[in-house]
């Protein structure tokens, strides 16, 4: 990310209400990213448009220090077409005790944070098919707005996440967003090194449903790294309350090597299978990724076969970026 310029607020509070007198300076950054995108399968549609695309994604930074020592941090971010995806958040550092997040539209703690810690030199498999490739990172994405907490004893790392009502909502200043009525979304993930290049994942929630016959969420996971090679296992898991032929077994398998202190490659499989359905998907992945002083480039190409375990169903996703550090 590449910082831009600060900008001091306290200024501004006195001609804009929404401004408090103790308005914090931020720090803007973004990045220099461009890529390259082809699409093909039976599930995608045609493409006739621009290929080419630079990254929109800004963030402003800020953060400050309470008198009892904890640490306070606040981000805005924007990303997306016409940079109209945004996310926020309060982070509190407690130091020992741990950390304690109010967050916006991608919480990004508890059992999400762990919903695919495969190897890659670039991307995930899943990355740039079709939206149901990976059904159950979609139900991790149920844990969207609300607080998360994150915490490492000894060579245990816990990481849990609360979301009430299930919502996505943005609202500002006391607003209320949101269809609400659903459950709210609970999960807890936990990471343990027990030996040097080991590291074991564990996470379990329930994803709340407006219905209330909720999402039962389950992730074990193992990878290790020796040398330039890594290697890793997963396994997610999604049981719906609703219904039995709902129900999601997915396997991750990965392999990453260092060629160099520069290039680095990986090749990824997904295994989803549907109760009920004998069309299991299969989801493959190369990545590349090459660094030379402030330059980097990555590509990755991504296939389904019975995509969203439909027989014959296909989606195939390439891209090539280029990124520059400032």
């Amino acid at each position: 990310m590449t910082n831009i310029k600060k900008i001091g607020l306290t200024a501004l509070a006195g001609s804009m209400v929404a401004f408090s007198a103790q308005a914090a300076e931020m720090t803007i950054s973004g990045s220099a990213k461009l890529t390259y995108t082809a699409k093909d399968g039976t599930v995608d549609a045609v493409e006739t448009g621009n290929r080419f695309a630079m990254d929109k994604g800004m963030a402003a930074k800020a953060s400050t220090e309470l008198d009892n020592g904890f640490g306070v941090k606040l981000y805005h971010g924007f990303s997306g077409e016409d940079a109209n995806e945004s996310t926020s958040s309060i982070t509190v550092d407690m130091g020992a005790i741990g950390t304690l997040a109010y967050v916006q539209a991608d919480l990004s703690t508890g059992i999400e944070s762990i919903d695919d810690v495969m190897p890659t030199a670039d991307e995930e498999p899943s990355n740039g098919l079709g939206t149901t490739a990976d059904p159950l990172a979609s139900a991790h994405s149920g844990f969207a707005t609300g607080f998360g907490y994150t915490n490492t004893v000894g060579m245990l790392s816990i990481s849990a996440a609360f979301s009430p009502n299930s919502s996505a909502d943005v609202s500002d200043q006391g607003g209320s967003e949101g269809a609400g009525g659903s459950d709210g979304s609970t999960s807890l993930a936990v990471t343990m090194s027990p030996i040097e290049g080991l590291t074991l994942y564990a996470g379990t929630g329930t994803r709340g449903q407006l219905d209330s016959k909720n999402h039962d969420l389950d992730i074990y996971a193992v990878k290790y790294a020796f040398g330039p090679l890594t290697v890793g296992y997963q396994q997610n898991e999604l049981d719906d309350e609703d219904s039995a032929g709902s129900d999601y077994e997915a396997e991750f398998m990965a392999v990453s090597f260092a060629v160099n202190d520069n290039l680095s490659v990986s090749y990824g499989r997904q295994d989803t299978e549907l109760s009920g359905d004998i069309d299991e998907q299969e989801v493959t992945g190369f990545s590349v990724g090459y660094s030379m002083g402030g330059m980097t480039v990555t590509a990755h190409n991504n296939e389904s076969d019975n995509h969203n375990n439909v027989l014959n169903a296909t989606s195939e996703h390439t891209e090539i970026s280029l990124t520059f550090a400032f």
